[in-house]
């Protein structure tokens, strides 16, 4: 089994100590299957670059027992805060792609961590039922709509009553549209306050 592992609460040259229960636990994880540990840091524009002192992990440093890849992105302290889960999710994406894990885990509490948990819940069972009982690849859109954000997965697939339920629990609601191509189901979540 691949694991890829996004988080910044982990040991780094700069703060080997920082994060170290979930590296123990992680640790033990990649003694059992491949598992990757991708760390996102920021850094400020090159226009903003003289005004950075925050220090930077050493791409080259490794805890013992875990893969890491440290993955540098762009933020401006204080004024990008709201979008820094977007940020990093685009940044940090396509090098989670080309690990190809079967599954993603997230030790990054803030800023989205349990607005994560609720996205993954009502998305993960959808595209899942995409995947399993679609007909061909799935196309996933997401977009935010005032205090909402909007995910679809557009599939030929069929039973969506989990994902359905899974959307409700988390304060949301999935919508089903028929097109030529096949169903759209759209979940919509209620973004958390800042």
């Amino acid at each position: 089994m691949r694991v890829a592992l996004v988080t910044k609460i982990f040991p780094s040259s700069i703060q080997q100590w920082g994060g170290h229960s979930a590296y123990e636990t992680i640790r033990l994880l990649a003694q059992r299957c491949d598992l990757q540990a991708f760390y996102p840091y920021l850094v400020f524009p090159q226009l903003l670059g003289s005004f950075d002192r925050t220090p930077r992990p050493d791409p080259a440093w490794q805890p013992e027992g875990v893969k890491v890849s440290y993955i540098p992105h762009a933020g401006i302290p204080g004024l990008t805060r709201h979008l820094n889960g977007s940020i990093i999710a685009r940044t940090v994406l396509p090098y989670v792609r080309r690990f190809n894990p079967d599954i993603v885990l997230s030790y990054f509490i803030y800023p989205y961590g349990y607005a994560s948990v609720r996205v993954a819940q009502a998305l993960g069972n959808l595209i899942a039922n995409a995947f399993e009982h679609g007909g061909g690849r799935p196309v996933l859109r997401g977009v935010r709509r005032g205090n909402a954000v909007r995910i679809e997965v557009e599939d030929r697939g069929r039973g969506l009553a989990i994902a359905q339920r899974a959307a409700e629990d988390a304060g949301g609601r999935l919508q089903l549209t028929s097109t030529r191509a096949g169903t759209v189901a759209a979940v919509e979540l209620p973004v958390a306050d800042e």
